[in-house]
């Protein structure tokens, strides 16, 4: 997993707010800095996970929507050599 920068503050109930201001979105709490810590790494490999999936439906999306427009999408006009005639 990639490195991110990781923001700590003290908030209000004696507990700490941890967010990852690279990803917008992923902040979480902790009675403790350790638990705001573990807490802040699970949050960031979901926020990732929720990001690779919008960029993969996407993708299977736009395909889709090149098929039904009549147009063959860039990644199959592409033939292995062997494939070709």
């Amino acid at each position: 997993m990639p490195s991110y920068y990781i923001a700590y503050e003290r908030d209000g109930k004696q507990g700490y707010v941890a967010s990852a201001p690279a990803l917008p979105g992923c902040v979480v709490y902790g009675k403790t800095l350790q638990e705001a810590y573990r807490n802040i790494q699970t949050a960031i490999q979901e926020c990732l996970e929720v990001i690779y999936e919008r960029i993969h439906h996407r993708a299977i999306d736009e395909i889709i929507e090149d098929i039904n427009d009549g147009k063959t999408p860039p990644s199959l006009n592409h033939r292995p050599t062997s494939m070709k005639k």
